[in-house]
């Protein structure tokens, strides 16, 4: 007989981005949100139990100017979301609202004056800095990352759940030869000591990935998001805890061209060029 939600306790939702295509002015987006949720399924007993599943949607933003030559950055991110369940017709209502942040970019061709002269008077000019981001690559890519935590205080008899942030922001390390996407995920661990009490516990877990750097930029940054799909564990030696998740890291690395340009020029007609 499968466990009725009696009483939910944590419900959580991962938003994942499938496919993107682009129209004239206007992103289709296509994505899955997986929920998972913790509830008790007896409240005298107080046995607990854990339910996935998954939620498909279809969303379209316009965007002025985007075209199928547009760069892009999409970043998903949850609101609220609220779970019940109907007894009478064994149903789970789930509402969910999230925001879709999307930001398109476009190459174009500036002209700018960072020199001028005269061959009869001296010159007078005030110029100016700027930094002129571009695009160096796009990022989207899934792996897995192992990791392990120690638990020396106690030991372990079961894990009753385990969860981590579903959006990480990342940020970029540069070396002369390479760059390295790096962040810190936070994971959340419920669970049971041999002595029968309940434990939670907050750990983090760094990841990092490291990307070839093909132009050599100094000036970069990154505008890059990890989402956490998945996230298992499995107890080690009894106050180990092997963690597992699934990442898709999503985004942009900009590279900064530092530029000076000249913002006014004026001949001093006093001062005659010898």
């Amino acid at each position: 007989t499968e466990k009725i939600p009696e009483n939910i306790l944590k419900k959580d939702a991962v938003i994942n981005i499938d496919d993107i295509k682009i129209i004239p002015d206007k992103m289709m987006i296509k994505g899955i949100v997986q929920v998972k949720l913790l509830y008790i399924s007896n409240l005298e007993s107080g046995e607990t139990g854990t339910l996935e599943y998954k939620i498909e949607f279809n969303k379209i933003i316009d965007i002025s100017g985007v075209d199928e030559n547009s760069k892009y950055s999409v970043t998903p991110m949850l609101g609220s979301i609220s779970v019940t369940y109907n007894s009478d017709e064994s149903l789970i209502n789930t509402d969910i609202k999230m925001c879709i942040t999307a930001v398109a970019y476009n190459d174009v061709q500036m002209k700018y004056l960072n020199d001028t002269y005269s061959m009869k008077y001296d010159m007078m000019t005030a110029t100016s800095q700027t930094f002129l981001p571009s695009i160096q690559s796009e990022i989207s890519e899934t792996f897995g990352e192992k990791s392990s935590i120690s638990l020396s205080d106690r030991n372990i008899s079961s894990i009753i759940d385990i969860w981590a942030d579903s959006s990480i922001p990342m940020h970029i390390d540069i070396s002369n030869s390479s760059y390295a996407i790096s962040g810190r995920v936070p994971i959340y661990i419920l669970g049971m000591g041999d002595d029968g009490e309940i434990f939670f516990i907050e750990k983090n877990v760094d990841i990092s990935l490291p990307v070839e750097n093909n132009t050599h930029a100094e000036m970069m940054s990154a505008e890059v998001y990890a989402c956490i799909l998945s996230t298992s564990g499995k107890i080690i030696n009894g106050n180990s805890i092997e963690i597992n998740m699934d990442i898709k890291l999503q985004g942009i690395i900009l590279s900064d061209k530092q530029i000076n340009y000249i913002t006014s020029a004026n001949s001093d007609e006093d001062s005659v060029v010898d």
